[in-house]
């Protein structure tokens, strides 16, 4: 199971193994069993373009995106992890702890490297990052490559915090009772739109309206499945968690089941110090699922 980003590098992940893309190691996609995104820009996201992204990769200059990938580079070099660890270390292989150990050329290492982060930013720079790999344009590339494993069950809970704004197309925050970035960011998203990516949109079969619903971080159609709808490739639970409703399909391996769930934000399904009811309810119906695939696999061991 994977959260936002987590989801699309777990789809990401099962094509490496069916590639054997690890040196010294036999894999396969066969060795994930299932694979669950929740709240994932599968299909990318428009909110890394709203935030400055480039067609040739990389962030406008002062742009929002821009302006944070600064202020992260910062974040990391005095080492503020007891706040939050981003575990990019990869990224940020110096920190302030130097100006101790190193003294005086620690302190000017320091200083070559934030002057150098700064002016070009390896976080949002380039095409070798999340970012561009989040764009619509640069998700539908990498999909059209990958394939889902006939032997896999994939499963996909969906998130949404806006409606439809009466007679237009635009969509609007469903409530106000959701953090205030999150009721800007939705209603951004809500009326988003520009030529090159409503190019991007209908070279994927679709509207540009359609990318208007979203949990104020990612588009709820992107969240979806990684490729178009059909009745062979998905199947849609629009009213509740599947385990709750009376009837429900049986799982299919190779096809993908969508979690429709409306009035939740990015982060409502996410694990918190507080359990929710809205957690356990859905910790329970993944757990089922799980059974359901292992029940599945056994009955067909057995046979």
């Amino acid at each position: 199971m994977g959260h936002s980003l987590g989801g699309s590098t777990a789809w990401m992940l099962q094509h490496l193994l069916s590639i054997n893309y690890f040196p010294g190691h036999k894999t396969s996609a066969n060795m994930i069993r299932s694979l669950t995104s929740v709240s994932s820009p599968l299909r990318g996201t428009t909110t890394v373009h709203m935030m400055g992204l480039k067609e040739e990769g990389g962030f406008r200059l002062l742009s929002l995106a821009s302006l944070a990938s600064k202020g992260f580079h910062i974040y990391e070099l005095m080492g503020w992890k007891l706040i939050w660890d981003f575990q990019v270390d990869h990224w940020s292989k110096i920190n302030a702890k130097r100006i101790f150990t190193d003294g005086w050329e620690g302190v000017k290492m320091l200083l070559i490297w934030l002057i150098t982060v700064l002016v070009c930013s390896p976080f949002s720079e380039g095409k070798d990052n999340a970012p561009y790999d989040l764009s619509v344009e640069s998700a539908a590339r990498i999909n059209s490559k990958i394939k889902v494993n006939p032997k896999t069950f994939y499963r996909s809970y969906t998130t949404s915090m806006t409606r439809r704004l009466f007679w237009t197309n635009w969509h609007v925050p469903s409530t106000i009772n959701f953090m205030p970035f999150l009721l800007l960011m939705s209603s951004w998203i809500g009326r988003y739109t520009k030529k090159n990516l409503e190019k991007s949109v209908e070279e994927l079969g679709d509207k540009i309206e359609n990318w208007f619903e979203s949990d104020g971080v990612a588009n709820t159609v992107g969240q979806y499945h990684p490729h178009s709808c059909n009745e062979n490739y998905c199947y849609h639970y629009k009213d509740g968690m599947p385990s709750e409703l009376k009837s429900r399909k049986e799982i299919e391996p190779g096809k993908w089941q969508v979690v429709e769930l409306n009035n939740l934000s990015h982060f409502c399904l996410l694990p918190s110090i507080r359990r929710t009811p809205l957690q356990q309810r859905f910790f329970s119906d993944y757990l089922q699922f799980l059974n359901q695939v292992d029940g599945f696999v056994e009955n067909l061991e057995c046979k």
